[in-house]
């Protein structure tokens, strides 16, 4: 597949580790990609009949899955015939199963990768002189989204918000705007909003963090403290808050939702800040994400 633009594709999952189908120093392995087809999303048309004017109402905003095909000749390799490394791909064909598919195009800085499930799949014999495996697969990605492999990450310090007090007090008190360290530009270098997780750690009290480019935050209840060596995980997309990550600690009914709009962070820049009534020296929240494509 050396003249597709595509130069590396693999499966990823906690459950089975890693399988490389195309690698990308060109050398030959028991798979020969002959079609990748990532496709486009699906779009969640919303429409209505209008009795007065031609056309429709649409109001459509959002899109829907995509479906990619991926197909392969599987001949093996020195050790293993097509019939082993054929059963390796089956593996990851269970409907149970959620895997990364990860690939990169040629010229590109990096790899994106989409969760997928496969749809259907078919494996046919070809006898020739040398035997080998037709593979056929159709994989959902039910999100429709493309994500950026390598995850980014910054730290953001907090700004005392004019009602509240950082600790130990100085005078003459004065409450700045949010400069440089407590305030920072997330880049989102995709097409599409992606999501993101929050980490605030302690110690801190009523702690928020503000996206102004949308003018939506994520708001704590009046008097809710994050205390020393422990934080608190936002997490978009689910819509969880944890504490200490942990799956079983939700702290979700700390949330202020009469204040709390939930966001994710928007294609191209995002002016993020960090407020809170107090804090320690250790505070900090820490964003991460993904730049996301359609």
């Amino acid at each position: 597949m050396s003249d597709s633009g595509i130069r590396f594709i693999k499966l990823e999952s906690p459950k089975w580790g890693e399988l490389e189908l195309l690698s990308d120093t060109n050398e030959m392995g028991p798979y020969n990609v002959t079609k990748f087809d990532i496709g486009y999303p699906s779009v969640r048309e919303v429409s209505r009949y209008s009795p007065f004017v031609d056309g429709d109402r649409d109001t459509t905003n959002l899109h829907g899955p995509r479906v990619i095909n991926l197909e392969l000749d599987v001949f093996g390799d020195q050790f293993n015939g097509p019939n082993y490394w054929t059963n390796k791909i089956k593996r990851w064909i269970h409907p149970q199963d959620r895997s990364w598919l990860v690939y990169r195009e040629q010229g590109a800085n990096q790899a994106v990768r989409t969760l997928v499930r496969c749809e259907s799949f078919a494996s046919d014999w070809v006898a020739t002189r040398n035997t080998y495996h037709e593979v056929k697969t159709l994989w959902k990605a039910p999100s429709g989204r493309l994500e950026s492999y390598q995850e980014n990450s910054i730290i953001i310090r907090p700004d005392a918000d004019a009602v509240g007090r950082e600790y130990p007090l100085q005078y003459p008190r004065e409450y700045p705007n949010a400069g440089p360290l407590s305030g920072a530009i997330v880049n989102n270098i995709g097409s599409a909003r992606a999501n993101l997780i929050v980490r605030i750690f302690g110690p801190v009290v009523t702690p928020s963090i503000n996206n102004d480019s949308l003018g939506l935050s994520y708001v704590f209840k009046d008097g809710y403290e994050i205390t020393a060596g422990n934080y608190v995980e936002i997490q978009s997309e689910p819509r969880k808050v944890l504490l200490n990550g942990l799956e079983n600690q939700s702290v979700l009914n700390q949330i202020d939702f009469e204040t709390t709009n939930w966001w994710s962070l928007q294609a191209g820049e995002n002016q993020i800040r960090f407020n809170a009534d107090s804090f320690g020296t250790n505070a900090q929240a820490q964003i991460r994400w993904r730049s996301t494509y359609v």
